[in-house]
């Protein structure tokens, strides 16, 4: 049988002659499994801002895996249902007789392959170029007097987003591409119970590098102009501390020319880190991140 979450209130609507998966009649002793769901934004690193929404709407786009080894569920999928704005998954489940606590993990996207073991979730990126937001969230010793799960997902990766590029130079120019290199992890084991990362490892060749191109027309920032590269495509990555970053970016002033520059970062989980660069008059570039 099929069970419904109810956006509003959070909870599994179950009617009063509903069964459990394993055919069992429901009566006054079966207490249904029921879900909230809630959303940790991301932060905005430099400024301390927060965007709600964002996280709950790709949620709702995805879906989520749930496991629960009192319950018997492995990687059950739950999806929203917008035309009915609320959460769904199939077989209904009541609270096994006997059992008083129960606990729950979570990620998101949703991925009918993920390799979890022991509440432990493999992950590879892919390439340095990843844009998956990967989610985790877990509901830990939830008694049975309390009924409800509440899982509050929370960003495992962190994400590198663009701003803006301000001409100082003195001169027109028509900025091209942008790309930027770094020896980034390519794969780790997270925790589903604390968000914490393990076992990562570098990709073969240590030096990655993500690129940012402007199709044609090119960005043409006049002098003492600014040009807005926030429609950039964000990338996300592994938390790293300590991560040298190198910046290199084309552009036409009169001629062709190539600006490199780096910086050092530590990249934490949940956070936005937004670069915005400024070309001075002797075409050095500083970074405000």
């Amino acid at each position: 049988m099929d069970a419904w979450l109810c956006w509003a209130a959070g909870l599994v609507l179950l009617p009063a002659s509903a069964c459990s998966s394993d055919g069992r009649d429901a009566d006054d002793d079966a207490l249904p499994l029921r879900l909230a769901v809630t959303e940790e934004p991301w932060q905005d690193e430099q400024v301390g801002v927060t965007r709600s929404g964002e996280t709950l709407t790709a949620l709702q786009g995805s879906g989520f895996g749930l496991y629960s080894t009192e319950f018997g569920l492995s990687n059950q999928q739950v999806t929203w249902e917008s035309s009915s704005s609320a959460w769904y998954y199939q077989d209904m489940k009541f609270w096994p007789k006997g059992v008083n606590t129960a606990s729950f993990y979570a990620y998101a996207p949703y991925n009918g392959s993920i390799s979890v073991s022991e509440n432990v979730l493999t992950f590879d990126v892919g390439t340095a170029d990843n844009t998956t937001d990967l989610l985790w969230a877990c509901c830990t010793d939830l008694a049975r007097t309390v009924g409800t799960a509440t899982l509050n997902f929370q960003h495992a990766l962190a994400k590198v987003s663009f701003g803006t590029i301000t001409n100082k130079s003195g001169l027109a120019m028509t900025v091209k591409s942008l790309t930027v290199s770094g020896e980034f992890y390519k794969s780790g084991s997270l925790s589903l119970a604390t968000g914490g990362w393990s076992d990562v490892t570098n990709f073969t060749s240590a030096s990655q590098t993500v690129t940012r191109n402007f199709a044609d027309p090119y960005l043409s920032v006049a002098d003492g102009g600014s040009g807005n590269i926030s429609s950039w495509k964000s990338f996300m990555m592994i938390p790293k501390a300590d991560l040298l970053l190198t910046f290199t970016m084309t552009y036409e002033s009169v001629t062709e020319h190539t600006l490199t520059f780096s910086t050092t970062q530590t990249f934490e989980a949940g956070k936005n880190y937004v670069f915005n660069f400024i070309i001075t008059n002797n075409f050095e570039v500083i970074i405000d991140d």
